[in-house]
């Protein structure tokens, strides 16, 4: 009997407060009208910073040679093609990281060697890669030609 005495009368003086409470408790977990929600955008598309081919320059691919990650080493391959010529020719590359949600790129130092006539340039290079949600890396070459490759999306599928 005293312990329901003291329910009325919690009811009587709480009442409101109780109601609010629960309330809360059952709101708890539903996004709020008008609150901003938490998907995912998409990665900005990577804008090529030169032509696939120009000049003497036929094409330019890059490749992984293991899973690359944002924030880690990247092993890749890159290959030159050539047009064929007589005499050999410098080839001189760079790569770009672009962080695909912000924008942001950052040019890493490449190499640059020489190719026999008509040749192809194939080297292994090992790219640091920034820590970042989305990242796009490639291969550009500015020398014989301004050149790039296709860009290789980091992880390849992300969201900002």
């Amino acid at each position: 009997m005293v312990l329901l005495a003291l329910l009325a009368l919690e009811m009587v003086l709480f009442g409101d407060r109780i109601r609010s409470d629960m309330d809360v408790l059952r709101a708890a977990g539903r996004p709020a009208s008008g609150a901003v929600s938490n998907h995912v955008v998409t990665p900005r598309q990577v804008a090529a910073p030169a032509p696939m081919a120009n000049g003497p320059v036929r094409a330019v691919d890059l490749r992984p040679l293991s899973r690359c990650v944002p924030g880690a080493d990247c092993e890749t391959r890159l290959q030159v093609w050539l047009l064929p010529q007589a005499v050999a020719r410098e080839v001189g590359w760079t790569f770009e990281v672009t962080d695909r949600c912000t924008g942001a790129i950052q040019v890493v130092p490449g190499g640059s060697m020489v190719v026999a006539e008509g040749g192809r340039l194939v080297v292994v290079s090992v790219v640091r890669l920034p820590s970042a949600r989305a990242l796009a890396l490639t291969a550009v070459t500015a020398v014989p030609a301004r050149t790039a490759s296709p860009a290789l999306l980091i992880p390849s599928k992300a969201g900002c």
